[in-house]
């Protein structure tokens, strides 16, 4: 039997996820090469230096808040991860956490990875949460 997420209850659910232990969710960049698939936990992933690839985003950030044919999602203006290291760091994409930093919420690779950043330069996320508020058999 499929649960159904009412839209009310859909957005409310991504709310509450994004909200965390009230600190909100952080965003990491990773730099293994890895396409994320669903049996990962945050281990497979090798994260970047938290001095840069990591940003945590509070869901009061969230404003933009959408329905379409069942599919929810939440959303933040873009974040910029500034790659202050010294060195050329290659990366792959990124991994949302819990604010404790210890449960994989979700992974994605960037269409175009690797990206090479050059010391001083920038990688761009739109912080985005979805999930769909209907499911077929």
């Amino acid at each position: 039997m499929h649960q159904i997420y009412p839209d009310d209850g859909l957005i409310y659910m991504l709310e509450r996820i994004a909200n965390g232990s009230g600190s909100g969710l952080y965003f990491r960049l990773f730099e293994s090469n890895t396409t994320p698939a669903l049996g990962d936990t945050l281990a497979t992933y090798t994260l970047s230096n938290t001095s840069w690839g990591r940003i945590q985003v509070a869901l009061s950030a969230y404003t933009l808040e959408q329905v379409f044919t069942h599919i929810g999602s939440i959303q933040a203006p873009n974040i910029t991860f500034t790659n202050s290291t010294g060195s050329t760091k290659t990366v792959y994409g990124y991994v949302i956490t819990d604010p404790g930093e210890t449960e994989l919420i979700a992974a994605a690779r960037f269409d175009a990875a690797p990206l090479t950043v050059l010391n001083g330069g920038t990688v761009v996320v739109t912080p985005t949460l979805g999930d769909m508020s209907n499911l077929s058999s």
